[in-house]
C-alpha cells in the first residue's frame, strides 16, 4: 500500500513564509477593454457599410447607364445583308489560280 506523502516542514517562530501569488481578478480589465474593441467592431462595420454604399450610389448606375442606353445598331434589310455569288468581286489576281 501507498503511504502519504510527506507533510511540508514546519516554520519557525522567526521565518517568514512567502505568501501565495496574489490573483489578480480579470473582470476589471475586461471590463475596460470590451467596450473599446466593441466601438472598434462597430466602426469598422459602420465603414464597410459606408463604402458599400457609396459603391451602389455612385459606380453601379455608370455601368446601369452603359447597360440601359447602349443601342444594338439597326438592322438592315434581308437582302442587304446575305451576298450572293453574283455581288461578290472577282478574286484578285494573285489569288488567281486557274
Amino acid at each position: 500500500m501507498l503511504s502519504p506523502p510527506p507533510a511540508p516542514p514546519a516554520a519557525a517562530q522567526d521565518e517568514k513564509r512567502p505568501s501565495p501569488p496574489m490573483k489578480i481578478p480579470r473582470w476589471p480589465v475586461a471590463r475596460f477593454w470590451v467596450p473599446i474593441f466593441r466601438v472598434w467592431v462597430y466602426l469598422g462595420i459602420a465603414a464597410i457599410v459606408l463604402m458599400t454604399c457609396v459603391n451602389i450610389v455612385y459606380y453601379m448606375p455608370v455601368y446601369g447607364v452603359y447597360a440601359m442606353k447602349y443601342h444594338l445598331p439597326p438592322q438592315q434589310p434581308a437582302a442587304a445583308v446575305v451576298a450572293t455569288p453574283e455581288q461578290l468581286p472577282p478574286p484578285p489576281p494573285e489569288m488567281d489560280m486557274c
